[in-house]
């Protein structure tokens, strides 16, 4: 789950936006964990669905 966006920087500072996400429970690990995506086996990369909205209230 895709909890939250990060930018990063490297050692040749070169900085990029990287999605941070919770970890799967593992064997010795902690539950609730986070991680860059990237750093997540099994992780296909990031794929934009839609943003959803709703109408601001009028008073």
């Amino acid at each position: 789950m895709l909890v939250a966006w990060a930018v990063v920087e490297d050692a040749h500072d070169t900085t990029s936006i990287v999605g941070v996400v919770q970890r799967p429970s593992e064997e010795g690990s902690l539950p609730g964990q986070l991680g860059f995506a990237d750093e997540v086996d099994g992780f296909r990369g990031y794929t934009f669905t839609g943003l959803a909205t709703k109408a601001f209230p009028t008073l």
